[in-house]
């Protein structure tokens, strides 16, 4: 019996996401309670946690984002 257990190929099983291994540093900012309970619904709706959707926000503004040309400030003398 051992040996048709053995021999019965595996279920193809969902692979986990890898886990964030890169350096990370821990931050801590002060946000309006509405934009927390969002944070969390994202989070549970796809199924992540909230400091991965976070991530992945800022990394999509940061992307976006473009600097306004300013004029250099003058030295003054």
């Amino acid at each position: 019996m051992d040996a048709l257990l053995a021999s019965a190929t595996p279920q193809e099983q969902e692979q986990e996401p890898k886990r964030q291994t890169a350096n990370y540093q821990t931050v801590c900012y002060n946000l309006h309670p509405d934009l927390v309970e969002n944070i969390k619904r994202v989070a549970k709706y796809e199924g992540k946690k909230a400091n991965v959707v976070v991530s992945d926000a800022l990394r999509f503004y940061f992307a976006q984002w473009k600097p306004v040309p300013q004029e250099k400030p003058k030295l003054i003398l």
